[in-house]
């Protein structure tokens, strides 16, 4: 029942959005259908990817990092100081395991760059270690190589094989258009008789073996790496891992024995000059005593030999590391990038300065691994840089104030010297002499077993020089492949195949724009509804008769009580019938709209004003010669030359709309359609006028003064919501009396929503035998 209180329709506020999620729901059960089929495909897709997709292992292996001592056995300077934490340090070992070069030397040893695939199955599996029954010996190569993958055919004999189409020889080198080659025969564990060889370039099978090792620290307080990677060949990935801890290892020693190198290179130098100095001063003194008779010199002569020899020492110690801080202030001093390690540090004994050299040294091994991994424009790099700057800078001063102590002690030294000189010339010449070349042959010699002390103590060090790095466990890979899990891959399929129908049918939802509900009519307007028409699928124009009860009928029906309770019968009888565009069923509807107001036994008179494309005479094949147009010309022709019998009823008469005229228009804005208003306005009850659509010409808003109602028509899935301010402004501005709205073409089977048809196809045996429409529209 439609409520007629016009007082509180004046106001045309929208209805407030309120979510629905039955009505959400809706839409997307309606098209369960596709749902069900994208499912099926993305499982079935599921399947085929994880029959195709390689399966990949995880192998890990654990490792140690020791505490870093000092290649002579020195203590850890680091630890002294305090200065960085073993978190620190952990990360720049983890920097240096995931370092290029290291992998390169990896790649390189296991000839990585070459991969063989078996092509006997219906996926590509890769063929690694024993498995392998060829292999491939590069002896150069072309660049077209890289992107050019070789076929195998081992099916031909034993001493042949097909390689690129092309029989070549086992053992024996030969050459084509990608290079020079040797084919290889092996023993395999596995039958192949067709391969695949990719040979990849070194950047990039660098760039995919760093991007796929992992390097992490077992806690933030621990020195244990952990490292893993993935690959389709446990035995492969194991023999990665071995290899690149072998490659760290090394490089690790490496850099640990350069400062006991250093020493020894400098010893060896001094060795050679002394070795040499003390055969001419033995030689001296055996010509000496050869040529003056001396065999002894007495007691009181050997002790003061003895004092000078002391004083002697010391002076020469004193020189010595006076050469050793030269040697230091020169590398100090010198403004090179590439310096090497620092000087070895012989007979000094000052704690301080051989703690500044010691982790000066740590510094420079340091910053030697960082720039093997990133620039040297890093600002790891350039922090490294300021602290070996400021270490070099406290080396400066702690070198200037250390010779000037030697400087003091030499000075007292060899005024010591001059005092023993002046002794000494008090002793007869000859002891004199022997004793000056005496004392000679005791520094050097002195000196030379120095020197051979602390050159095999620096031996002993460098061969016992143990790696930093200890291995906890071996490369171990998993038992099962962690890629791709077959449960997480049709959970994904599932999950994929569910959100791909959902966003269809949501941006289906987003970007369409037709009225499809009751409530997207009443979100734009509050014009009530008056009538809902069902999809008519007889497809016949005629469908309302006497005895009629189908569901389209009885809606027909409704519309025309709830029509009865808009119009006054004795006063009001005249209804506009409009639309926004063409297409939306209004010949359809004044039809059988005046049919069933006919059967009411009321005198019906269709006007077919709709001037520029008529449409109830071709529905009811009504000859159009003869209409409105020619009474508004001619004013010969009387009221009863136009209206016609429809033949469909006997209280059912129509007016066509004649010959279509230039100035539809002005026809209208006639005195004499004014007039033929008001004739048929008492001849009688129900006049329905089937006008333009009022979203395209003004034709209706010009008879708009003369009617009693405006039904504004709108098909679901048809008309769009933004036409809809069109029936909210002229009910907003009043423009047209008692306006109303009609949806047509309701399609139940899409889930309409709430409204007049309830339940009319199962209410009359008619329609036992009608079918319901099916919707297969994905988007609706």
């Amino acid at each position: 029942m439609i409520n007629l209180g016009t007082d509180d329709l004046l106001d045309d506020k929208r209805n407030e959005d309120t979510f629905d999620l039955r009505e959400e729901a809706q839409r997307y059960l309606v098209n369960w259908k596709w749902f069900l089929l994208s499912l099926a495909i993305s499982l079935i897709g599921a399947f085929a990817f994880l029959k195709i997709a390689n399966p990949l292992y995880l192998i890990q292996a654990d490792i140690l990092i020791k505490d870093e001592k000092t290649g002579l056995g020195q203590e850890d300077v680091l630890q002294q100081l305090n200065m960085f934490s073993s978190s620190k340090v952990v990360d720049n070992e983890i920097k240096v395991l995931k370092s290029f070069t290291l992998m390169e030397k990896v790649v390189k040893d296991l000839n990585l760059q070459v991969s063989y695939f078996s092509d006997d199955s219906w996926k590509q599996t890769e063929l690694y270690g024993d498995s392998l029954p060829v292999e491939l010996e590069i002896i150069s190569l072309n660049e077209i190589v890289y992107s050019t993958p070789i076929s195998l055919n081992l099916g031909l004999s034993s001493d042949k094989i097909e390689f690129n189409n092309r029989v070549v020889p086992y053992n024996k080198v030969f050459k084509n258009e990608l290079g020079s080659f040797i084919l290889k025969r092996k023993a395999s564990r596995k039958v192949v008789r067709e391969m695949t060889i990719e040979i990849r370039e070194l950047n990039a099978v660098l760039d995919d073996l760093v991007e796929n090792l992992s390097v992490e620290a077992s806690s933030k307080m621990s020195s244990v790496l952990t490292l893993q990677i993935e690959s389709s060949v446990p035995q492969k990935g194991k023999d990665i891992l071995n290899k690149l801890i072998e490659s760290y290892n090394l490089a690790g020693l490496a850099d640990k024995n350069q400062v006991a190198l250093n020493t020894l290179r400098f010893i060896e130098e001094r060795l050679k000059f002394l070795s040499q100095d003390l055969s001419t001063v033995e030689k001296s003194v055996e010509n000496f005593k050869a040529k003056e008779g001396i065999t002894d010199i007495g007691a009181e002569s050997q002790l003061f030999l003895e004092a000078v020899k002391e004083n002697d020492a010391k002076l020469n110690q004193v020189k010595i590391q006076q050469s050793v801080l030269n040697t230091i202030r020169t590398y100090v001093n010198s403004q090179s990038e590439n310096l090497g390690l620092v000087p070895a540090t012989l007979g000094i004994g000052d704690a301080t300065l051989l703690a500044i050299i010691s982790e000066l040294s740590r510094l420079q091994n340091e910053r030697r691994a960082k720039v093997q991994v990133v620039k040297q424009d890093n600002p790891i790099v350039k922090a490294l840089d300021e602290q070996i700057s400021s270490l070099k800078s406290n080396l400066v001063e702690n070198v200037e104030s250390l010779d000037r102590t030697l400087k003091a002690t030499r000075i007292q030294l060899e005024a010591e010297n001059s005092k023993m000189e002046s002794m000494i010339q008090t002793v007869p010449r000859k002891e004199r002499e022997l004793l000056d070349v005496s004392r000679q042959q005791g520094i050097k010699n002195n000196l030379y077993v120095f020197l051979l002390q602390k050159r095999e103590e620096t031996e002993l060090a460098y061969a016992s020089a143990a790696s930093d790095v200890r291995n906890i466990d071996a490369p171990r890979s998993t038992s099962d492949p962690v890629r791709p899990r077959p449960k997480i891959v049709y959970l994904s399929f599932f999950a994929l195949g569910l959100i791909i129908p959902f966003v269809i049918v949501y941006l289906s939802v987003f970007f369409d724009d037709k009225i499809h509900n009751r409530k997207d009519i009443e979100k734009e307007t509050n014009v009530p509804i008056i009538g809902e028409l069902g999809h008519n699928q007889d497809g016949h124009n005629l469908i309302v008769h006497q005895n009629s009860r189908s569901a389209l009928s009885e809606q027909f029906r409704a519309l025309r009580t709830n029509i009865s309770f808009y119009l006054d019968g004795k006063k009001e009888k005249i209804a506009l019938l409009t639309s926004s565009m063409s297409g939306e069923g209004k010949s359809f509807t004044a039809l059988n709209l005046g049919n069933i107001l006919a059967l009411q036994g009321k005198r019906v008179l269709m006007m077919e004003l709709d001037l520029r494309k008529p449409g109830l005479s071709p529905k009811l094949a009504i000859e159009n010669r003869l209409g409105f147009t020619n009474y508004v010309i001619d004013e010969n022709i009387q009221i009863d030359d136009i209206i016609n019998n429809t033949n469909v009823h006997e209280n059912l008469y129509i007016i066509s709309s004649g010959p279509v005229p230039p100035n539809p228009a002005e026809m209208l804005l006639s005195d004499r359609t004014v007039e033929l208003l008001r004739v048929l306005r008492s001849r009688f009850d129900y006049i329905i006028i089937d006008a333009p659509p009022i979203g395209i010409v003004t034709d209706a808003q010009l008879l708009a003064p003369y009617v009693d109602m405006c039904m504004y028509l709108v098909r679901q899935n048809y008309t769009s919501r933004k036409q809809i301010s069109i029936v909210r402004d002229l009910y907003i501005q009043k423009k047209v009396n008692k306006i109303g709205i009609i949806v047509n073409d309701i399609d139940t089977a899409a889930g309409y929503g709430y409204g007049y048809g309830y339940g009319y196809g199962s209410y009359g045996l008619e329609d036992q035998n009608v079918k319901k429409g099916k919707s297969w529209n994905f988007f609706k």
